[in-house]
């Protein structure tokens, strides 16, 4: 088993399962195998059907899972080609699907590590990934048993190919419960976030003063990447306002002297995204930029921070800094707030109540949530006003047993001065 500790809050994911009547989960989607297993495959949701067999589906044909009983331990199934990272993984009961096409008239491998993946490879058979999904249900004494199938990133028809196999068992859609589970980080997970959001502000912050007047936006995004990319981080966005219109990453559009720009920035370490928002000032801003930066830094680090505790819906955060933003006469805003974790936007998403649920086959609550302690959660908001500029304010928030606080040092006292 890897060193590397599991991410998972099994006591959670346990809970979850057991207010749903379940015996066990299956992680299908990329987020949740690499969330319940530590396993990723870069390769699964880019290889299409067509792309294998011609005229084939334009979907993603390659599978993984990872299999978390209520009681007893975990299972991962993965594509033979990967398993040696698989067999890194967390989780001891590894299960190869497919056959790999090598020569096994070879001598067998020297070394305890490539004797444990050639005795792996040995035990696929060449089986499908449903097939072995099934077995290590069997195994398990769930065949008839209540089983969540995350189909968020399935493969179509997963459910139905898992029935075939075993048709005595009750498969239930456990997507959205299995975002609930994540929406509450680990310290693992605290810790990887809080890294990715170190290097993302660091990164931003550099790339922003090194801004000059000629400069295209497509060089300040490249000067992003290199610098996520020399903390180990992989790169996102970077994505500048362009005169007050809208954001660009890619376009020749040259900055020019005095302008006032947002960016709107993201990394990944660790698998685990980071995001946020900063303004920059080749000069000093008009007085009209200017005291519309200051409302949002208010609206979002005094007043978004202040509204959020555990216990409050993400509604009551997004309706302070809007009424907020109101009382100083800024109206064309949108503040609002977003988990970060595994995927871009995790849960709570802190908006106006729509009346909407949070619902599958297993879960069925308010889609406003409460926030709870150990909630990552972004707050942002920005302004554009066209042919004069763009100002944002976004910051990374954890929320405590008290309340929230800023997850990293992130200064936004006032504009991003340039140093050229």
């Amino acid at each position: 088993m890897n060193a590397t500790p599991p991410l998972v809050d099994r006591g959670r994911a346990e809970a979850f399962m057991a207010e749903a009547g379940l015996d066990a989960i299956i992680g299908a989607s990329q987020a949740n195998v690499f969330y319940l297993s530590g396993y990723h495959c870069w390769l699964e949701p880019l290889m299409l059907g067509w792309m294998m067999q011609p005229g084939g589906p334009s979907h993603p044909v390659q599978e993984s899972f990872a299999l978390l009983p209520r009681d007893g331990e975990p299972a991962l199934v993965a594509g033979a080609y990967f398993a040696p990272d698989a067999l890194a993984s967390w989780v001891d009961d590894v299960r190869p699907h497919g056959a790999l096409a090598f020569d096994d008239a070879l001598p067998a491998p020297e070394g305890a590590a490539a004797a444990r993946l050639h005795e792996a490879l040995q035990r696929s058979g060449g089986t499908g990934a449903v097939v072995t999904l099934a077995a290590a249900l069997r195994d398990r004494g769930l065949a008839d048993g209540r089983v969540g199938l995350d189909l968020s990133g399935a493969v179509p028809g997963l459910r139905e190919r898992l029935a075939a196999e075993l048709p005595g068992a009750e498969l239930r859609d456990c997507t959205s419960l299995l975002r609930l589970v994540r929406m509450v980080k680990t310290q693992p997970e605290l810790g990887l976030l809080a890294r990715s959001t170190e290097i993302n502000e660091r990164a931003a912050v550099e790339t922003a003063r090194s801004a000059a007047a000629g400069m295209a936006v497509a060089e300040l995004s490249d000067r992003f990447l290199a610098a996520v990319a020399r903390e180990g981080a992989h790169f996102d966005h970077f994505s500048p306002g362009i005169a007050g219109l809208g954001l660009s990453s890619s376009t020749a559009y040259a900055l020019e002297a005095g302008e006032v720009l947002c960016i709107d920035f993201g990394c990944v370490y660790g698998r685990y995204f980071s995001d946020a928002g900063i303004t920059v000032a080749l000069d000093d801003p008009a007085p009209e930029l200017a005291a519309r930066y200051e409302a949002l830094r208010e609206c979002i680090v005094e007043v978004g921070v202040g509204a959020m505790r555990p216990g409050v819906r993400g509604s009551a955060v997004h309706h302070a800094m809007v009424d907020h933003l109101a009382a100083r006469g800024i109206t064309a805003v949108f503040p609002h707030g977003h988990g970060l974790g595994l995927e871009l936007r995790d849960y709570p998403i802190l908006v106006p109540d729509a009346g909407l649920r949070i619902a599958d086959d297993c879960v069925d609550t308010s889609a406003d949530l409460e926030l709870e302690p150990g909630m990552v959660v972004n707050l942002e908001a920005s302004v554009f006003e066209p042919g004069v500029g763009s100002v944002e304010v976004e910051i990374t928030t954890v929320v405590t047993e008290t309340g929230a606080r800023p997850f990293v040092p992130q200064e936004r006292s006032a504009p991003v001065r340039t140093t050229t």
